[in-house]
């Protein structure tokens, strides 16, 4: 499963951290997945 999920729901943009092993912790890959979003 992706560690970033994405998604637009009415006129929002929804960015999701799907990391629950880790309580969603944010390390050097997952804060560039996010820039990217």
């Amino acid at each position: 499963m992706p560690v970033v999920l994405t998604e637009t729901r009415d006129r929002a943009f929804v960015v999701t951290i799907n990391r629950p092993d880790v309580r969603n912790c944010v390390n050097g890959e997952t804060a560039a997945l996010l820039f990217e979003a």
